[in-house]
């Protein structure tokens, strides 16, 4: 027996071998092709699964399980749920219609409202501006911002919310969003100094000089670093820009592990795309990271780089060192220790010329010793107010970066929808001048018939007008003659009366002559 499950995608994406649209257009966010044929086996294992997560009333270790199966569509919003479920839970559901009568800033209302309109474009239940989804979307990201003051709402938080809806309740949706942000640490990731994000930034820039030395050089050659692509990958757990499938299974493993998987997921892309990388060029890179790189797990099967992240293992320790290594060199960055001169060596004088020497000269030493200091000072604060102005700049300018990335992605996707209705409209254009094209040729046809139609019946006008001036003269002939006979028929029957006349006097002069006796 086969279970079906809906296919909360794109119905475009099944078609996806068949668009026409340019290599360099983006796969669209949301998109991407479930597979709706559950076996018997596969429904029974995970159900099994799920009855245990239930009765242990907490999370089990799924790594080995959720890496080779993948969950049922169908199931996937339960055990999510019970995988980050805990006591606080069923609170956090429950305050979830208090925290949309709260009233937020404008300019967060608008935020959201901005962020909302490019979460998944590319799935039916996010398309329609101001609709079911997007309302949904609205009230999950106003309850976030109103129950996490001191965040807030930021952007990129929409597309979590957006996966979570896709399987669940948006009451229960906003409660696992909560457990996310607080229990797994993504909330760290987008506090103002991002100091989280570039020590996951950092991380990945080790991992990938110790595990792909070659493609971290040749990256670092064509000055591509960490955080063009690693920001948006961290802040969104990998769904703006990858097919709806891979993200999913990306969940699966990442709510069942943590945090520090994002970074195994983000060393197997590199791996598994090395070859495409080593030798491109900038734009190339750039190019293959925003389009290439979520086609590429849309249109192959994800058994590959579920294999590649079987194998890519980073130990706790090792991200520990590099944790070390990021603490001091951030902390070198705020702290400078202050230059001391040595103090001047003493020695035992021969004489009071000696010593008036050596005095005069120990206090020239001190006094410049004492300026030295000053001045040592006053270079070591103007050092440690230019470091945290460089801190401060290098923050503004990560979180600039990431705006930028997002608002990139808006006007990529507005291009990509103005290119696509440029090709409607070409299509549109190239169909109705065909037709048009087709039309005159009908037209000039039917000009030509009708034109030809006209004179054949001009012709026949012309001939019934030749025949019938033909008939009217035959007529006339044909009344003269009638009149003639009839003058003749008139002199015939006068003669005829006249000669009958002549008859019959003739007879009455005959009976006369016989006289009435005579036989």
């Amino acid at each position: 027996m086969n279970h079906k499950t809906k296919t909360p995608t794109n119905p475009q994406s099944q078609n996806h071998n068949e668009q026409t649209s340019s290599d360099t257009e983006p796969l669209a966010s949301g998109s991407g092709l479930l597979d709706t044929e559950i076996n018997e086996k596969s429904w029974d294992l995970w159900d099994r699964v799920l009855k245990r997560i239930q009765k242990r009333g907490a999370p089990i270790n799924l790594s080995r399980l959720l890496l080779r199966r993948e969950i049922p569509d169908p199931l996937r919003g339960k055990i999510w749920f019970l995988l980050v479920a805990d006591n606080e839970t069923d609170s956090l559901i429950q305050l979830f219609p208090q925290l949309l009568l709260c009233e937020l800033p404008q300019q967060v209302s608008d935020l959201i409202s901005i962020d909302i309109q490019r979460t998944f474009p590319g799935h039916d239940m996010f398309k329609e501006e101001a609709g079911l989804g997007q309302s949904s979307l609205f009230r999950i990201s106003k309850a976030y911002a109103a129950y996490d003051q001191e965040i807030g709402y930021c952007q990129g938080m929409s597309f979590i919310a957006a996966v979570l809806l896709l399987h669940m309740p948006e009451e229960e949706a906003f409660g696992v969003m909560v457990k996310i942000m607080y229990d797994y640490g993504v909330r760290e990731l987008y506090r103002a100094e991002m100091k989280a994000l570039k020590l996951k930034l950092y991380q990945l820039e080790r991992l990938l000089e110790d595990t792909l030395p070659d493609l971290a050089a040749h990256l670092r050659r064509e000055q591509i670093e960490t955080h063009m692509y690693g920001s948006q990958w961290f802040l969104t757990l990998f769904s703006s820009k990858f097919p709806q499938p891979f993200v999913y299974r990306l969940f699966d493993i990442f709510l069942n592990e943590g945090l520090d998987f994002l970074l195994r997921v983000s060393l197997s892309l590199l791996k598994d795309n090395r070859s495409a990388f080593i030798h491109a060029s900038f734009e190339e890179i750039l190019q293959f990271f925003r389009v290439n790189l979520p086609k590429k797990y849309n249109e192959v099967p994800l058994s590959g780089f579920m294999k590649v992240l079987d194998e890519t293992q980073i130990s706790t320790r090792l991200l520990q060192r590099y944790e070390k290594d990021f603490r001091q060199k951030d902390l070198s960055h705020t702290t400078s220790p202050s230059t001391q001169l040595p103090a001047p060596s003493s020695s035992s004088p021969s004489s009071e010329v000696g010593e008036e020497v050596k005095t005069s000269t120990l206090t020239r030493l001190e006094a410049e010793n004492t300026r030295l200091q000053k001045d040592n000072e006053a270079l070591r604060k103007r050092l440690t107010q230019q470091d945290q102005e460089l801190s401060k700049l290098a923050d503004e300018l990560v979180q600039k970066q990431v705006a930028h990335m997002f608002n990139l992605e808006t006007v990529q996707a507005q291009a990509s929808a103005l290119s696509a209705q440029n090709h409607s409209v070409k299509t549109l254009l190239t169909h109705e001048t065909s037709r048009s094209s087709s039309l005159q040729e009908r037209l000039l046809a039917l000009e030509s018939s009708f034109r030809a139609s006209l004179d054949a019946i001009l012709m026949d006008k012309e001939r019934e007008s030749r025949e019938r001036k033909a008939l009217e003269k035959d007529v006339e002939r044909l009344l003269a003659q009638v009149q003639r006979l009839s003058g003749q028929l008139s002199e015939v029957m006068d003669q005829k009366d006249q000669l009958q006349r002549h008859i019959d006097l003739g007879q009455s002069q005959s009976q006369g002559k016989s006289g009435p006796g005579r036989p």
